[in-house]
């Protein structure tokens, strides 16, 4: 801990001229004819601090308004503020809006109850502790990737961590209090443990990197939740909760089997938004020429009435209520590539419709003699061969190889290309 003593009639430079002609304009008994601040009498002002939107780079010199209880200076061009644990008096700090790459941290302030540092270019987040009745946080649009835990602010109604560059949040159990949690646009891949947060009414994860859903089933007072633009492919089980009045889901691999629990909800046409959701990734299907493929969309088989639209391009080539399509190719020079997608809808969700990625089918010509080689190992008859078997183009996993004797006639049949015990 530090500490200092000011002498009576003890002055100091501010060094950034804005700030020294707004304090010369609205606190001119803190400013001598030398233009240097007055320790002492800026300690005795007590009113808001507000010199917003007026260019300020630095504000050195702030920290002598010891009894100040607001500062708000957003909007300017502040890269540099000093400590300000001198301001004992301190509740609200607007800082947003500047061009921060660090703010010293507000341990000890004791008064502190709101803290806005959200538009600056802040790559760490200040660190608190004793501050027993801070009730608001939000550093959202900076560039911090790891904040340490908030266990020190059980105090804490509301936290915006939003737009930055977090893989991962700090463990929240001791933030019993905490009515808003804000972390939107980050990289997170899952959320800590809310089971603690019994008071949370608003939580906004979208815009992230989430494949696991959280659970909610302790957090049944939220009226405000946004999971969209995630990785989701369950719903958090937010059945029952009756306060709900936002649900934003889209851009998640969400279906119908998904949605439709909710649908019968009175309100849940204007509560939940849910389209449109991400295309979902199938995999790649090879075949021979002239062998029918049926292609599947592999989405929501256990659900009735939903209706498959099949497509190649802009032209529809199936549809019906089975999910399945069946692609041919009669001829072809080499590999020839198609590629059919399907477009899924329901009666009950009519804002949506779920669209597959594009499903590779490749129809490959059939080997020829020139395609087949083989690498025998042990060719004389008194030790057992090998033999492995190398076709150049496609082969399917259940082919069948059939190694016949010149000799004896006999043929007999393997399931490998590498065959033993010869």
């Amino acid at each position: 801990m530090s500490s200092f003593f000011v002498g009576y009639g003890q002055t100091v430079s501010i060094p950034d001229p804005i700030f020294l002609n707004f304090l010369k304009t609205n606190y001119s008994q803190t400013i001598n004819a030398s233009g240097q601040l007055i320790i002492a009498s800026a300690a005795q002002v007590t009113s808001t601090i507000s010199c917003s939107n007026l260019g300020i780079t630095n504000l050195e010199g702030i920290q002598y308004f010891s009894k100040v209880t607001k500062i708000s200076a957003f909007n300017n061009a502040i890269v540099s503020i000093p400590s300000l644990v001198t301001m004992t008096k301190l509740e609200t700090v607007h800082l947003y809006g500047n061009k921060l790459t660090r703010v010293p941290d507000f341990i000890g302030i004791v008064n502190l109850k709101t803290v806005l540092l959200y538009e600056n270019e802040l790559t760490q987040m200040p660190l608190f502790g004793n501050n027993p009745i801070i009730e608001e946080i939000i550093i959202s649009k900076n560039n911090i990737s790891i904040i340490s835990s908030l266990s020190v602010v059980p105090s804490l109604l509301k936290f915006d961590i939003g737009e930055n560059q977090l893989t991962q949040l700090p463990d929240l159990s001791a933030n019993v209090n905490l009515q808003e949690l804000i972390c939107w646009s980050n990289q997170l891949t899952m959320l800590p443990s809310l089971s603690n947060l019994v008071n949370l009414t608003r939580l906004n994860a979208g815009k992230n990197k989430l494949t696991q859903a959280p659970d909610l089933s302790a957090n049944t007072q939220l009226s405000i939740l946004a999971l969209d633009n995630n990785l989701l492919k369950v719903i958090p089980n937010i059945t029952g909760f009756s306060n709900l009045t936002s649900v934003k889901l889209y851009n998640n691999y969400l279906t119908f089997e998904d949605l439709l629990p909710y649908a019968s909800l009175p309100n849940f046409t204007s509560v939940f938004t849910y389209s449109p959701m991400l295309s979902i990734v199938n995999d790649t299907i090879d075949a021979y020429y002239n062998e029918s493929v049926i292609v599947h969309s592999n989405i929501d088989n256990a659900v009735t009435n939903v209706t498959y639209d099949w497509y190649e391009g802009t032209t529809r080539i199936g549809s019906g209520t089975v999910d399945a399509v069946t692609i041919t190719q009669t001829s072809g020079a080499g590999i020839t590539k198609r590629y059919p997608y399907a477009k899924l809808t329901h009666s009950s969700l009519p804002a949506l419709t779920l669209i597959t990625d594009t499903i590779l089918v490749r129809f490959n010509p059939c080997p020829a003699s020139a395609d087949v080689a083989y690498v025998a190992t042990k060719k004389d008859c008194g030790n057992s061969g090998a033999l492995q078997i190398e076709v150049q183009g496609y082969v399917p996993s259940q082919t069948t190889y059939m190694l016949t004797s010149s000799s004896l006639g006999t043929t007999e049949y393997y399931n490998s290309n590498k065959i033993n015990g010869l």
